[in-house]
């Protein structure tokens, strides 16, 4: 529903409607808040009108760790990739993150830290934002961090054995050997 209401000689248009917050501008000439009103219901309608949020990728990220977190098996560590995550892009507007942005970060990122480090990062990330769209009614068009590559990661690990290790091993194993053929022998 559309209202037009003069405030200090100036019309101001406010526009209200189920499944989204409500919008308002200010304009000079009342037919200009008309068409602002028409294009703007267009868009509703066609369910392409996003309201701009002022919100910062910081606050986001502060209202999930104060909500979310403690309901996480993992919460310690989601609550310190949060702070990392507010550290290097939370001054950032959430208007003003893109999948560029999240790729530079990426890659400076990945001069401190391993790939996997990033990628759950960016899981938290994605997370975070997703929660915002769908839970909280935040109208962010999609999740930037879905359209961004993550690196692949090699966790294999070549390690040799010590002096001594092999003959525990094999000492190990017969002892194992011994045990088993026990215990099958009282069968």
């Amino acid at each position: 529903m559309a209202s037009i209401r003069k405030r200090n000689g100036r019309y101001q248009a406010q526009i209200r409607r189920q499944g989204y917050s409500g919008v308002s501008r200010t304009f000079g000439t009342k037919d200009a808040a008309k068409r602002w009103i028409k294009a703007t219901e267009t868009d509703l309608e066609r369910a392409e009108f996003w309201p701009k949020e002022d919100m910062t990728v910081g606050e986001l990220i502060k209202r999930f760790e104060r909500d979310v977190p403690p309901k996480h098996k993992a919460s310690r560590s989601t609550i310190v990739r949060c702070r990392n995550l507010r550290r290097y892009i939370g001054s950032l507007p959430m208007t003003k993150l893109t999948p560029a942005i999240l790729a530079s970060y990426r890659n400076g990122r990945l001069q401190l830290v391993k790939s996997n480090t990033l990628k759950h990062e960016l899981d938290v990330l994605s997370s975070v934002i997703n929660i915002a769209i769908i839970d909280w009614g935040i109208p962010i068009h999609s999740n930037p961090v879905q359209l961004v590559r993550l690196p692949k990661y090699d966790d294999r690990r070549s390690r040799r054995l010590e002096r001594g290790e092999e003959e525990k091993l094999l000492e190990s194993a017969d002892h194992l050997k011994f045990l088993t053929s026990q215990i099958f022998g009282m069968l």
